[in-house]
């Protein structure tokens, strides 16, 4: 199984988990897939660790937004990517 594979298979089984692929062949292409099958983020190897940390960062703050607005509208903590 690869890397969009895997994204696939986690977003299809637990909606709502944040996830972030690492891959040491990176194409554009390769980015917008991912990111169309779920994936929070894209990053290739090498890495800088201040820029991932960044990253990370804005993940999880994007998934606090999303579920505070959810429960804002709904009541109801998030349970997918939106």
């Amino acid at each position: 199984m690869d890397g969009l594979q895997l994204i696939t298979e986690i977003v299809n089984s637990n909606p709502g988990t944040l996830t972030v692929l690492i891959t040491g062949h990176g194409s554009i292409d390769s980015a917008v897939e991912a990111m169309k099958r779920g994936a929070s983020d894209y990053l290739t190897k090498p890495f800088d660790l201040d820029d991932t940390l960044a990253r990370l960062r804005r993940v999880l703050l994007e998934k606090k937004r999303f579920t505070t607005i959810r429960i804002i509208r709904t009541g109801v903590p998030s349970v997918g990517r939106n």
